[in-house]
């Protein structure tokens, strides 16, 4: 399957770098892969082979294209060169790169399941691999919870980490209900563990009423759809 196309500046029927065009194929993959992975200051180190005896540079009588066949695995891409001319050829390339950014790691052990603290983080230049998914600010990272313990030196990886535990349940929680500007704190008590952001039942403890809520900050929640007087009763 056809997923990237890249045409040589030579003429036709010019001997063609093919092995350049298959670099240059390489790298413009490579770039886009970092992009949507949102990595700062993404370089690469990129070796290409043909695979078996083919040359790397072919006369062709049109433009030699080059199409991206397999780019799961960064360390081992294929890559296609091909000519459409009469008789034509396809030779196989195996490319090899690496994959360099600026991204958060721990500069001291951090322990699993406790939030992390901004001086345990900073920013390295590291190589990266296929799987990992590295983040480039310490602000991403800083009260997070790792789910595994970090120890000095290794990178952040974002699948590692959640929002911390800010509602325990039957621990005390403030509704916090605004309208026009006016602000109620209420009192009351939540029924579930929740993160930043989760919906919890929480019980008024003047009413006796549960009701749903957003969980907002550390012990405070906001009613969902219901007026503040209902959420003070």
């Amino acid at each position: 399957m056809l997923i990237a196309l890249l045409a040589a500046d030579a003429s036709p029927r010019a001997a063609q770098n093919v092995q350049a065009l298959v670099v240059e194929a390489a790298r413009e993959r490579l770039s886009e892969r970092a992009q949507r992975a949102g990595l700062a200051n993404p370089s690469f180190e990129i070796e290409v082979a043909p695979r078996g005896d083919a040359p790397t540079g072919e006369t062709c009588a049109q433009r030699v294209t080059v199409e991206i066949v397999s780019d799961a695995h960064p360390s081992r891409m294929r890559l296609d060169a091909v000519c459409n001319a009469a008789p034509g050829w396809r030779t196989e390339y195996v490319v090899r790169a690496a994959i360099f950014a600026d991204a958060v790691v721990a500069v001291a052990d951090a322990p699993a399941n406790q939030p992390i603290l901004p001086e345990q983080l900073a920013v390295r230049r590291r190589e990266l691999s296929g799987a990992q998914q590295a983040l480039s600010s310490i602000e991403e990272v800083a009260g997070l919870i790792s789910r595994r313990a970090l120890r000095r030196g290794q990178l952040v990886d974002a699948r590692w980490l959640i929002q911390p535990l800010l509602v325990r349940r039957g621990e005390r929680v403030d509704i916090v209900a605004r309208n026009a500007g006016v602000q109620v704190n209420v009192a009351a008590e939540a029924m579930e563990d929740a993160r930043r952001g989760e919906l919890v039942r929480v019980r008024n403890l003047a009413s006796g009423k549960i009701i749903r809520a957003r969980v907002i900050g550390e012990g405070m929640v906001e009613p969902i759809d219901i007026p503040m007087s209902s959420a003070s009763q």
